[in-house]
């Protein structure tokens, strides 16, 4: 949703101790889980973001115009990936440079993560909800391994209600817990999606998920 009527962004962060001592997941505002040998841990706090003003559309010609001369940041993000034409090469593209001018390596996109990414984005969109536990009560790492993928380490970032990736990356930044994922030194690989329902209040439903396998 636009203008005064648009529901404030929401962004959630997930940190999971995977079977292997020093695998981390971390995931975005939400809360935490653990999994520590056979104790589990799952400590949930929602935190909203600053809800911003709808763009004018001098502001957005000029956000295109930065964009071409990779003058501002924070512009460009503005108009990158939207959902309604969303592709995860560009969300890669984004996160690798990101990543690049932090000295860390660049990820690939792979088709198991991109299943993990698409199957929760949709279960938060059915539910209209923001959560990294699912409907049926599944945690990130699970629903990555039953994608096939036998993760060495894994996170996840979600939000909901953001019209365009670029937006989202913004508050990921922002976010401590969010910018780990973002920069998880041991991941090679990421899956993102978003999935979309008019029926809801959220509208939009994102989520990214990063990792290496075993």
């Amino acid at each position: 949703m636009r203008g005064a009527k648009r529901l404030v962004p929401l962004a959630a962060v997930l940190l999971i101790s995977g079977p292997l001592g020093g695998c981390a997941v971390n995931t975005g505002l939400m809360g935490s889980f653990a999994d520590q040998t056979s104790d589990q841990q799952a400590v949930k706090q929602v935190k909203k973001t600053e809800n911003d003003a709808e763009p004018s559309l001098s502001q957005r010609l000029s956000a295109l115009w930065n964009r071409a001369t990779a003058s501002s940041e924070d512009d460009e993000l503005e108009t990158v990936a939207p959902a309604e034409s969303f592709e995860p090469a560009e969300a890669l593209a984004l996160v690798n440079r990101y990543r690049e001018d932090n000295g860390l390596p660049p990820l690939d996109l792979d088709p198991q993560l991109e299943q993990a990414a698409l199957a929760h984005a949709q279960d938060l969109a059915d539910h209209d909800r923001i959560s990294h536990f699912g409907s049926d009560g599944s945690d990130p790492w699970e629903r990555v391994q039953r994608t096939g993928y036998d993760p060495k380490v894994a996170a996840e970032n979600v939000g909901t209600g953001q019209l365009t990736f670029g937006e989202l990356f913004r508050e990921w930044k922002r976010s401590p817990d969010h910018n780990s994922n973002l920069l998880l030194p041991d991941a090679t690989h990421m899956g993102v999606a978003v999935v979309q329902n008019p029926d809801t209040q959220f509208k939009t439903f994102w989520s990214l998920v990063v990792g290496a396998p075993s």
